[in-house]
C-alpha cells in the first residue's frame, strides 16, 4: 500500500475524530480490502482516495506475475544477405560530355589571365590579387559562377577606392599623376 502527500494533506483538513475514521478506513482497505462503512466529510475523503489504492493494489499484482513473459521460441535465424564476392556488371552508360575547355564554367565563362585584365583596366594594381583571389574561389561571387570578369573587376576597383576615402588622409595611398609637357 502507499500513503501519498495528498491523503496527508486532505484528511489533515478534517476535525481529529474525522481524521481517524478516514486513516482506519484506509489502512483497512488498503490491508485487507475491507472496506467500512463511512458518513459525512470522511466517506467523501475515502471515495476520492480508493480510486488510487485500486490502481496501486492492480499495479502491485501485475507485478507478481512477473511482467512480460519470455519468448520460449528461439529467435529465427535471418537469411545472410552479404555476399561473399560482388557480381562485376560492365557499365552500360556511355560518358557523352566532351568538355575541350576546362576553365570555362557551365554559363561559357572563361577566367581572365593576369594580362588580359591589365589590357582592359591599364594602371589595375591588383590585377594579379584579383585573379589568385578568385581563382581560390572557384571563379565565383558568393554561391554563383561569375559570369563577367569585367564587372567584377570594376566592383573590385570601386570598392578599394571606397575602403581607400574612408582611412584617414596620412594612411591612403597617394596617387601620382603623369606629368605632361605643355
Amino acid at each position: 500500500m502507499v500513503i501519498y502527500r495528498s491523503f496527508y494533506e486532505a484528511i489533515s483538513d478534517l476535525p481529529p475524530n474525522e481524521q481517524a475514521k478516514v486513516w482506519a478506513a484506509v489502512f483497512d482497505y488498503g490491508l485487507n480490502s475491507n472496506e467500512q462503512q463511512l458518513d459525512g466529510l470522511a466517506s467523501t475523503i475515502f471515495k476520492l482516495i480508493k480510486p488510487q489504492l485500486d490502481a496501486n493494489f492492480k499495479k502491485y499484482e501485475n507485478g507478481l506475475k512477473g511482467g512480460r513473459p519470455k519468448n520460449l521460441t528461439e529467435t529465427k535465424a535471418k537469411p545472410n544477405q552479404n555476399l561473399s564476392e560482388t557480381k562485376l556488371k560492365p557499365n552500360e552508360n556511355e560518358n557523352e560530355n566532351e568538355n575541350d575547355n576546362e576553365n570555362v564554367n557551365e554559363l561559357g565563362f572563361t577566367p581572365p589571365t593576369v594580362n588580359l585584365i591589365l589590357d582592359s583596366f591599364p594602371g589595375f594594381k591588383d590585377a594579379k590579387k584579383f585573379v589568385d583571389f578568385y581563382t581560390a574561389k572557384g571563379w565565383k561571387m558568393g554561391a554563383a559562377p561569375m559570369t563577367d570578369w569585367r564587372a567584377a573587376v570594376s566592383l573590385w576597383i570601386e570598392r578599394n577606392a571606397e575602403r581607400s576615402s574612408q582611412l584617414p588622409p596620412a594612411q591612403r595611398p597617394k596617387v601620382y599623376k603623369k606629368a605632361t609637357l605643355d
